[in-house]
């Protein structure tokens, strides 16, 4: 026997599916994931469960695919690319198991799409990933330096003025 007792309120509603989320910034973190075959069989994708932690939206679930095995090498190009920032984000660079990606909160950027399969219905569809602590709007550095040295001028660069006037000697 399961012993459900205690588990369960029989005066709970019933769930109406999953909720389309307006678009925005969430805080998520990884809670479930398989490995699938595409509907075509010629391919095998990774899909990403992923639980909304805070705000209005807490417990919803947003799901993420990415197209890793594929005849398309363009197809996988671009999902090995997504997955790389799901990686970052979370801090995990090198996962063996759906299991090392589970546990960090992270924030996505979500936006809505009309569904291809159901005109007339939306969909959510993960825009970006981004590491906790990063906003939407903090472009990520791929720079090996140092993060306050990353956006200073070049010595020998002129400035905006000097560069729109033409002239290197306005001291302005």
């Amino acid at each position: 026997m399961a012993g459900l007792r205690g588990l369960y309120d029989p005066n709970d509603k019933p769930n109406s599916g999953f909720e389309v989320l307006p678009a925005g910034q969430y805080t998520v973190k990884v809670t479930g994931g398989e490995m699938k075959h595409t509907k075509k069989g010629d391919g095998q994708y990774l899909q990403i469960e992923m639980t909304v932690v805070d705000g209005q939206h807490t417990g919803a679930i947003i799901f993420d695919r990415f197209n890793l095995v594929n005849p398309s090498q363009e197809a996988v190009r671009i999902a090995k690319g997504q997955f790389a920032s799901l990686r970052e984000a979370i801090g995990v660079r090198e996962p063996n198991d759906i299991p090392d990606l589970m546990g960090p909160r992270f924030q996505l950027v979500l936006k809505c799409e009309k569904r291809n399969d159901e005109p007339g219905r939306m969909t959510n569809v993960v825009q970006r990933y981004i590491k906790r602590g990063q906003t939407a709007t903090t472009p990520q550095q791929n720079s090996d330096a140092a993060p306050w040295a990353r956006n200073a001028p070049k010595p020998d660069a002129p400035s905006p003025a000097q560069a729109e006037s033409g002239n290197s000697d306005v001291p302005w």
